[in-house]
């Protein structure tokens, strides 16, 4: 900007009405102009964080930390640079809800206290054994319930399915797409009707004139007594699907459930799933389902 420019700017906007104020100021504006200084901005006087001595190299690791609110430990994927222990707010895998997550493989883990401050920890510290199972007619996984499901990979837990068509079938082909190992699928039969990764098996003992719902039932209340969590992906009000859930909830345990709503999703699944903990928790899963029959009609 040139001299005559600034003298607008700061001298002559708004103080031709006092020219006894306006003198003092166009003095102090020519001094500055003789020396060089118009137009010069002035220098912070605070020191600027230095810089780091290398560049961040940003790398995926496992953070398990306690929420304030349940006081529960859970394990969430984030970005940090190994060396100095900065975090890549940026692209923090925990809060990129809106694109689909992948599964990484092994990764180091960290528990992360109050302060921020991380700690190395075993890889098993919190680790736990997760029964997926859900109704027969599943024949679809939303991208939502996808990306919940990585999340429970990435976190290194134990995976235990049945061996059923349905929900068993969608989430033995996802773990068999991602090459994820550490499942079991538990069967009754002379052999495992599905098993998409060869992955080790267990057979359930059950009376052999035992069929059906009731089959799948007692199939599911071993399973459920395994297991530390579950994660149930229902369509309407499957009796089998709700009572594995109400067994949870039996034995003191957290299940999530996820809702299968062909008529708004069309054939996908809902944006997410729900925790369910207490009898109050079923009431509402109950209120849940005639609500999303309703929708159906």
């Amino acid at each position: 900007m040139s001299q005559k420019g600034l003298y607008k700017k700061t001298i002559g906007s708004g103080w031709d009405h006092d020219p006894d104020s306006q003198r003092p100021r166009e003095n102090r504006f020519f001094e500055k102009a003789e020396s060089g200084e118009v137009g010069k901005k002035n220098k912070s006087k605070a020191k600027g964080k230095p810089r780091a001595d290398h560049k961040h190299v940003y790398e995926p690791v496992l953070v398990w930390e306690k929420s304030a609110y349940s006081k529960k430990i859970s394990g969430h994927v984030k970005e940090y640079c190994l060396a100095c222990g900065r975090q890549n707010a940026k692209n923090s895998y925990a809060w990129l809800y809106k694109t689909e997550h992948k599964y990484l493989g092994e990764l180091k883990h960290f528990f992360e206290d109050e302060s921020g401050n991380l700690t190395p920890i075993d890889e098993n510290t919190y680790r736990k054994t997760v029964f997926l199972g859900g109704s027969r007619a599943v024949d679809t996984l939303s991208w939502s319930v996808k990306n919940e499901l990585i999340d429970i990979l990435n976190c290194g837990h134990k995976i235990i399915i049945g061996d059923g068509m349905g929900a068993d079938l969608q989430f033995q082909k996802l773990l068999s797409e991602n090459g994820y190992e550490n499942v079991v699928v538990y069967y009754s039969g002379d052999r495992p009707r599905i098993n998409f990764g060869s992955w080790k098996t267990k057979y359930i003992s059950v009376n052999k004139y035992v069929t059906g719902d009731e089959l799948q039932r007692q199939k599911n209340e071993q399973m459920a007594q395994e297991s530390d969590e579950g994660y149930i992906l229902m369509r309407g009000d499957s009796p089998t699907a709700l009572g594995t859930v109400r067994g949870f909830v039996a034995q003191q345990k957290s299940c999530r459930v996820a809702f299968y709503d062909d008529k708004k999703y069309a054939k996908i699944s809902c944006s997410g799933s729900w925790r369910v903990e207490t009898e109050q928790d079923i009431e509402w899963l109950l209120r849940r389902i005639e609500f999303m029959k309703g929708k159906r009609k």
